[in-house]
């Protein structure tokens, strides 16, 4: 239920959860969040892939050395324009191909030359049919090609011709590549490894993955899971230690001989966090990474005495509800559970006016974060389903 009494708290240095969490401008909108010049991504979803994409079809053009010189004029402009378009592009390999979330298309040579970094000549018209690709060295030189090896997703180049693909980067002169190995490795790009699930409380899933991460660390850890996710390749897990609410650590892990194994940690740093996963496991379903990033939202803050004193002050809570037995807040929003019982979500609106929500449970503060903003940073609530 809604507590609607003094919903602003502009008096008595409580301008927002965002001042409470330290952030440096209460008053900024983009506190406490991503660069302002970051899109938002919340309703990001992956793009299917063409029949055209997934076929490879063999063209008639011919490889030779003028379409050689050539692509390496693109490749020069179409990497320029990746690197200076990244972070508001929201690029990510997605079947291989270069896709921006944000823009919710696969980035092509003619985005490229209305961007103005690419101009198309007369005689070489036919070079639009070359894409744009997001590729680990690793498949390419696995499925016949040669290129320097990295381990991550580079940018390349590809292009059908009479003899096979030729696949091409800035740091490479380029491979030819057969029909036949391309394709191979495109399939190897579909985000679709089994059934999606999210595992519940002792599950076997859930407990193989809690396992792993203990290993990982070194330590048994209990947990308040945030989030978990998994199909029959990868997993996405959110973890806060039960004994340090700050404590918050991302892992995406990866099913090895049947066993759950920690792939990548340390993703509560990482900003740009569907970007940044998609670098290193370009065939991991963007559905199952977490609509927020912890690291954009901020320092967690778990010291809310002032607030509590403040918000007692205005009548929203009775001060024979104390103390909280867990509260927990980020840039814009706090949840807080009471010695008595109350459950309650705080969250700054676009007007700097705090808003207090009564939950019944984590569920129901979920929705009310959810609200706000798709991307609320709802691990702040402590979890009880």
């Amino acid at each position: 239920m809604r507590n609607k009494k003094n919903l602003k708290l502009i008096a008595a240095g409580i301008l927002s959860i965002c001042a409470l969490a330290g952030c440096s401008n209460a008053n900024n909108d983009t506190a406490g969040t991503a660069e302002s010049a970051a899109p938002n991504l919340s309703e990001a979803n992956p793009y299917s892939a063409s029949e055209e994409q997934i076929n490879i079809e063999k063209s008639d053009l011919e490889a030779n050395e003028k379409l050689y010189e050539e692509i390496k004029k693109l490749n020069v402009a179409g990497y320029k324009y990746y690197n200076d378009n990244f972070k508001t592009g929201a690029f990510v390999s997605n079947y291989g191909y270069l896709y921006s979330l944000a823009m919710d298309k696969v980035i092509t040579v003619d985005d490229v030359v209305n961007a103005g970094y690419y101009k198309i000549d007369k005689d070489m018209e036919r070079i639009t049919e070359a894409d744009f690709n997001l590729l680990m060295p690793k498949d390419i030189i696995n499925n016949g090609g040669n290129v320097l090896d990295a381990d991550f997703a580079c940018f390349y180049t590809s292009i059908r011709t009479s003899e096979g693909v030729f696949v091409s980067s800035p740091e490479d002169e380029g491979t030819m590549m057969s029909y036949e190995g391309f394709r191979n490795m495109i399939l190897g790009y579909i985000p679709e490894h089994g059934e999606v699930i999210y595992p519940k409380k002792n599950d076997e899933n859930y407990n193989a993955i809690i396992d792993a991460v203990n290993e990982k660390l070194g330590e048994k850890k209990n947990y308040d899971v945030k989030h978990m996710v998994c199909d029959e390749k990868y997993a996405v897990a959110v973890l806060g230690d039960t004994d340090d609410i700050k404590d918050i650590r991302e892992y995406v892990l990866t099913k090895q001989d049947g066993k759950w194994a920690v792939s990548y940690d340390g993703l509560e740093k990482v900003k740009d966090i569907i970007t940044g996963i998609n670098v290193h496991f370009p065939d991991l379903a963007v559905q199952m990474i977490p609509k927020y990033s912890i690291a954009a939202n901020g320092e967690i803050k778990t010291d809310l005495d002032k607030f509590l004193s403040g918000i007692v002050s205005q009548g929203i809570i009775e001060e024979d509800e104390l103390p909280a037995v867990y509260g927990c807040g980020t840039g814009r929003y706090v949840y807080v559970q009471l010695k008595s019982g109350t459950k309650f979500v705080g969250a700054v609106n676009e007007k700097n006016e705090l808003e207090c929500f009564k939950v019944a449970d984590a569920a129901e503060a979920v929705k009310v974060m959810r609200e706000f903003s798709q991307d609320a940073p709802i691990y702040i609530i402590k979890m009880d389903f």
